[in-house]
Order: structure tokens, then C-alpha cells, then sequence
């Protein structure tokens, strides 16, 4: 079930990542049961929005959200589906962002990321500090 709770990470940070606090847990339950009332259209663009990540994003390397010990980061992978995906979602489009695998290995060097990344993952602090360094490095947002 690995890949069902990384998809729910990927959509709960992508939905309502704002509304993020510091219990990964209780975040991910109340974005589970919210999500339980979204109507099917809302459904359907989520699903078209992954299908078109996976699709986008298919040339990235193997070991694209693998962290340095070589193990797939559940962290680097929402941080990159999010930014992938988030001015598609606000816009109700359906077309993430095709990710360029350089780009994302400057990311995974990147000193503040990996910070965020490996110390204390649940904290607000570093939830905001990696998806903001992903969508700097990977898409360039100055914000």
C-alpha cells in the first residue's frame, strides 16, 4: 500500500498542502475524508492531472525520487508531483509540467532541500522549505 499513501501525499499536498500542520497523519485522514465529497468532474481532472505527470514525466531516470541512500524518498516525490502539478491544478487544467531531470538533480543537492528532506520531514517548516526549493529550482519561481 506504499503507493496508494504516496499518491494520497502527492494529492493531499497538492490540494491542500495550505492547510498543512504538523501531523502528516491527521493531515493525511482529514484530506482522505474531504476527499471523499469531491465530485466525480473533480475526481476526473485529478486523475487526467496524474495520468499526464506519469506520462510528462516518463523519461525521468529510474531513480529519479531516490534519495542518497539509493531508497525511493516519498519526500522527493511530492515535492516534485506538487510542483509538477500545481499551476495546472489552480487552473483546472489537466497537463503537469514535464520535470527536467538535471534540474532535478541540482534539486536533490541542494543544501536546503535536502535539509528539509532528511530533519524533522513533518514539520510546517520543512514541508513549506521543500516544496518552495522545488518549485524554485524546478520551475524557477522567485516567490
Amino acid at each position: 500500500m506504499k503507493d496508494v499513501e504516496m499518491l494520497l501525499r502527492g494529492f493531499a499536498m497538492l490540494v491542500d498542502g495550505e492547510k498543512y500542520s504538523a501531523s502528516l497523519v491527521k493531515f493525511l485522514y482529514n484530506f482522505s475524508e474531504n476527499a471523499m465529497s469531491f465530485d466525480a468532474n473533480k475526481i476526473e481532472c485529478l486523475e487526467r492531472l496524474l495520468c499526464s505527470f506519469l506520462k510528462n514525466n516518463a523519461e525521468l531516470p529510474d531513480d529519479a525520487f531516490y534519495n542518497k541512500q539509493n531508497r525511493f524518498s516519498p519526500t522527493i516525490f511530492e515535492s516534485v508531483f506538487v510542483t509538477a502539478c500545481d499551476e495546472a491544478y489552480k487552473s483546472d487544467n489537466t497537463v503537469a509540467k514535464i520535470i527536467d531531470s538535471k534540474l532535478l538533480e541540482k534539486l536533490k543537492k541542494d543544501d536546503k532541500f535536502n535539509d528539509a528532506i532528511h530533519l524533522h520531514t513533518t514539520d510546517v517548516k520543512n514541508v513549506k522549505t521543500r516544496l518552495e526549493r522545488a518549485r524554485k529550482i524546478l520551475v524557477g519561481d522567485r516567490n
